[in-house]
């Protein structure tokens, strides 16, 4: 299937977590961020739609078992009806390692694009922020 034809599950943090350089990555910082790299994957690697599963945090309450659950629900079922998988940042939380799995146990394979990427895509979604990533994103396809 061609990238234009494709939906692109993004996977990064959601909570709270100090990065390499001992920022506090708060969890509205990583909901911008996320957002970023959906839009990134659209416009510049060419897949049609980005999937956003931190979109689910804003109806859901993270601290709530329950709810917490009933979203990394939702967000697997999501990972399943999509072509890729965008892991991005410097950190590779709980909740992304799940989505990692899902997406490996889908047969999805791993394959990269410039490390400079989310740098870039950082900058242009929290132009006040002096955070940078060691990383690439990794499209998972």
């Amino acid at each position: 299937m061609k990238k234009s034809e494709s939906l692109i599950f993004i996977c990064s943090p959601l909570r709270d977590y100090i990065d390499t350089e001992g920022k506090l990555n708060g969890v509205e910082e990583n909901i911008e961020r996320a957002r970023a790299y959906g839009a990134y994957c659209v416009e510049t690697l060419g897949y049609r739609k980005a999937f956003v599963p931190h979109n689910i945090a804003t109806f859901l309450d993270a601290r709530n078992k329950e709810e917490d659950s009933l979203g990394a629900t939702m967000s697997k079922a999501a990972l399943r009806q999509c072509h890729a998988v965008a892991v991005c940042g410097d950190y590779v939380s709980p909740g992304m390692r799940a989505e990692i799995e899902e997406a490996e146990s889908c047969g999805m394979h791993t394959g990269g694009v410039p490390k400079n990427v989310l740098n870039t895509v950082i900058a242009a979604a929290t132009p006040n922020s002096t955070s940078t990533a060691n990383s690439c994103v990794q499209i998972v396809e």
